[in-house]
């Protein structure tokens, strides 16, 4: 094993290893029953497939199909699925969700994207510490589809207003379902706008909703926003939603005030217990969500932990501190779980009542890796207006069209 690996893989932890064989035993058997099927002079429908080997392994036509549809995807990510089967890392639940967030054009319908895709999905699911704690399932499959977005404004292929649509639904209960559908950057103001007059009024969030559609509160919000200034026409950063495509940053930069360096704020310290605005929003920037292992609350809806405690005269500095959820900060405080804090590089390193660790990666855009991604896209970009890259056929669509919605649960 190479020094740097996830602590899911760990050749010392008995439960680790013992996992990691499952993982490998259920993979295996996927991969017999795709090569199985391909053997077929007449390849058979995934959902008709998925349904035939119910009898035999249980679960769902849904999450069937939608598995072998994983490892077909796994086909057009050659060194991706190389650093699967060499570290056992990847579970066939988050294979599954990789494949269903790739059902698109952006990725069926180039192979120069492809090859994109495949080198993200190395770099962002190859350990870069020992011990790092493995990216949940929702982050993934979130940094997946921030990098399809952009792919997408390269292409041309971005739409320009998927998103604006409206209903009102009664309910079996005789009540209602009033919601409409946004952009991204729309809907963040929304939620911001919802969740600051819930909290600022001691309401639940459905109350909060109706007084502001119903003209009863005036509020106002600040949200921040993060673009790189050293790259031009690089995305904008958005909390809770990741790098926009080209219209989602254009509209940012219609409705951006107020434009700060906040990398200056790396070093700010002030003696208070509360962050400053610019702490604020530079460990936002940093971590991108909770950096309890696997949880994935974003940076904007969590609390700020001093790593040295406040009271015992730890600063309030950026090198001291963390984005933690309540619960999680709760764990904390109550001495359940420690960790060490890397100045640095943001790393957050926790150390276990059992003796173990585990380290966790910073997320969010000011982090090493997402500056590297986005300096490594930008150069890409730049080649591709030179060289259009040759186009593959879409997919038969019959072979993803009847796999049923993404978002329905697989079992």
């Amino acid at each position: 094993m190479s020094s740097n690996f996830y602590s899911i893989c760990s050749t010392q932890h008995p439960l680790a290893i013992h996992q990691t064989e499952i993982r490998r035993a259920e993979y295996n058997m996927w991969q017999s029953i795709y090569a199985s099927v391909q053997t077929q002079a007449d390849v058979r429908d995934w959902t008709e497939h998925a349904a035939s080997l119910r009898a035999h392994i249980g679960g769902s036509d849904h999450a069937n199909a939608n598995n072998l549809l994983a490892l077909e995807t796994l086909e057009y990510l050659p060194n991706f699925s190389a650093l699967v089967e060499s570290m056992m890392h990847v579970s066939i639940h988050v294979l599954r969700r990789i494949g269903l967030t790739l059902c698109c054009d952006t990725f069926w319908g180039d192979t120069d994207n492809q090859a994109s895709i495949d080198q993200f999905l190395v770099e962002f699911l190859t350990p870069t510490r020992p011990n790092q704690a493995m990216p949940g399932t929702t982050k993934i499959c979130n940094k997946l589809t921030e990098f399809l977005r952009l792919l997408a404004v390269e292409e041309g292929t971005e739409p320009e207003d998927p998103y604006a649509r409206y209903s009102n639904v009664e309910n079996s209960d005789g009540t209602f379902t009033v919601s409409s559908t946004w952009d991204p950057v729309t809907a963040g103001r929304v939620d911001a706008l919802i969740r600051k007059h819930a909290a600022n009024n001691d309401l639940t969030l459905a109350e909060a909703h109706a007084e502001l559609l119903l003209g009863k509160a005036d509020i106002k919000i600040v949200m921040n926003l993060y673009r790189a200034s050293d790259i031009v026409d690089s995305p904008v950063w958005m909390p809770g939603v990741g790098f926009l495509g080209q219209s989602g940053s254009a509209l940012a930069d219609e409705l951006t005030t107020y434009s700060r360096d906040i990398l200056a704020a790396a070093t700010e310290q002030t003696t208070a217990y509360r962050v400053t605005s610019r702490i604020r929003a530079y460990l936002e920037g940093r971590d991108g969500t909770c950096r309890w292992p696997g949880c994935s609350r974003p940076a904007h809806r969590t609390e700020k932990d001093h790593r040295v405690n406040w009271d015992e005269g730890g600063p309030t500095t950026p090198w001291n501190m963390v984005c933690l959820c309540a619960h999680h900060h709760n764990r904390k405080t109550d001495g359940v779980i420690n960790y060490i804090l890397d100045p640095i590089t943001g790393d957050v390193y926790w150390l276990f009542s059992d003796g173990t660790w585990s380290v966790d990666e910073a997320s969010g855009p000011l982090a090493p890796k997402n500056a590297r991604w986005i300096s490594t896209l930008n150069h890409r970009k730049q080649r591709r207006r030179m060289r259009k890259g040759p186009l593959r056929p879409p997919k038969d669509p019959r072979r993803y069209a009847s796999i049923g919605d993404p978002n329905a649960p697989p079992f």
